[in-house]
């Protein structure tokens, strides 16, 4: 009888044992998502400055297209359209592939959803990275001749330095944004 008794006073402690650690691993796996989420949350708000400072760049370039090039530069009526164009163009395409991201939605949004969502993001995004280099190259081409037609060589200098500087923060900040959406994937593969 007191064999008995031992069993069943060990078998109700292993039960609570085991309630504790169930409990524990729930507490564990909600603070585990919590922080993920928080990550999460970090990368969707890069993503969304990110947009900002495309915007805003598009803006800036946009405004020197009707001030700058044709007063300063000298640049045809054409090639100035042809810049408020592709910055229209690009622009746009950003807000609508990227202006959908809310900081919040790593809250709403359960983890394979989100993970789901950055990948065809990350997708698009860099294809539409990847054709606006043939714009792009036609730009930079167009606006070879369009400057070598009427600007002395130190400005012409300064204007080559200004191209291959924004070339390099553009490249930057595509590595930056293509590893935020990899964050977001990496981080909903764990759960």
């Amino acid at each position: 009888m007191e064999m008995k008794e031992n069993e069943d006073l060990t078998l109700e402690q292993m039960r609570a044992q085991a309630a504790i650690l169930k409990e524990k691993l729930a507490k564990e796996k909600l603070v585990n998502e919590d922080m993920v989420k928080k990550a999460i949350m970090k990368d969707y708000s890069l993503i969304r400055r990110h947009v900002v400072i495309e915007v805003a760049a598009a803006v800036s370039v946009i405004v020197w297209a009707f001030t700058y090039l044709p007063f300063i530069l000298h640049t045809s009526i054409f090639f100035n359209i042809f810049t408020v164009l592709m910055m229209l163009v690009c622009m746009g395409t950003t807000i609508y592939l990227l202006g959908r991201i809310r900081s919040t939605d790593a809250y709403t949004m359960d983890m394979a959803s989100s993970a789901r969502r950055m990948k065809k993001l990350k997708r698009e995004y860099d294809i539409f990275w990847k054709l606006s280099f043939i714009p792009l190259l036609v730009w930079i081409a167009w606006f070879g001749i369009e400057i070598s037609r009427s600007v002395d060589e130190a400005l012409l200098g300064g204007v080559t330095v200004g191209a291959i500087i924004g070339i390099i923060v553009a490249f930057r900040m595509r590595s930056n944004l293509m590893n935020a959406f990899n964050d977001v994937i990496e981080h909903t593969k764990e759960e």
